[in-house]
């Protein structure tokens, strides 16, 4: 007999990969722990997350940058409709490093990275997206 708690661990592991498989053609690491998912962690912990992950919290969680909430699938649909508005200052500044680059020289690569049940969203500097990628981590434009 299998343990219910591993079969809902599952199922909200296989619909977290079958989301980024459906909208970005990849559903990233299959199994250990990512060392750039490990440092968001601690800068920003799964304590703070909506009332629907509270409640059930094995399901895919999502956390959009430069908000710190893990946000529910239903909820991260209703943030996306009415997105928080990002000052000048947010817009210019890296969402890895923190790095603020003033004026519009700057470019930045939207990032996505999914482990377990956890996805992020956001946009990396130029060395921060270099510094991603002497990881092992693919990032390709979205």
């Amino acid at each position: 007999m299998t343990d219910p708690t591993l079969d809902q661990i599952a199922a909200a592991q296989a619909d977290a990969r079958n989301m980024m498989k459906t909208t970005l053609g990849s559903d990233g690491p299959t199994s250990g722990t990512s060392p750039i998912i490990e440092r968001y962690l601690v800068r920003l912990p799964l304590d703070n997350r909506c009332a629907h992950l509270r409640a059930v919290p094995l399901q895919p969680m999502f956390l959009l940058m430069p908000t710190d909430l893990w946000r529910c699938r239903d909820c991260v649909a209703a943030y996306a409709a009415n997105p928080l508005q990002l000052t000048d200052v947010e817009e210019n500044t890296c969402d890895n490093c923190r790095r603020h680059f003033p004026g519009q020289g700057a470019s930045f690569t939207p990032f996505v990275f999914r482990q377990d049940l956890l996805m992020l969203q956001g946009s990396a500097c130029d060395e921060c997206t270099a510094s991603f990628e002497t990881k092992g981590v693919t990032v390709k434009d979205l």
